[in-house]
């Protein structure tokens, strides 16, 4: 048991690691779709959404050079659980992030067959 502190404190330390957001949105022709973003230490995010149809798409983002051009907007590609790709562009109102409110960041995104909507975490 002496080693139950220090697999506890790696656990929380991985657990510090990410930390995950959920917001909704639409498609612009109104079916709902739910957003999520998972913040990686550094400057990384998982960002994934499903429809309320049922197909979903996911993507990676790294916002590194982003911020270091002071740009608050990214585009990256996704690809979706039904063969569709597309891409998505990532807004932030501003560049400090530790201001962020829930709904302040903006996804907006365009699929291979012309599907389009936003969405905000």
């Amino acid at each position: 048991m002496k080693f139950t502190p220090i697999l506890v404190g790696l656990a929380l330390t991985l657990a510090a690691c990410s930390t995950p957001f959920s917001g909704s949105g639409l498609t612009k022709d109104g079916t709902p779709i739910t957003g999520n973003r998972v913040v990686h230490t550094g400057h990384s995010e998982d960002v994934s959404f499903t429809s309320l149809d049922g197909w979903s798409c996911s993507g990676t983002v790294n916002l590194y050079q982003m911020f270091y051009d002071g740009r608050t907007s990214e585009a990256f590609p996704v690809k979706c659980s039904d063969g569709r790709t597309g891409n998505v562009m990532v807004a932030f109102p501003f560049l400090d992030r530790s201001r962020l409110r829930p709904g302040d960041v903006s996804y907006t995104f365009k699929l291979s067959d012309g599907t389009t909507g936003l969405f905000r975490i």
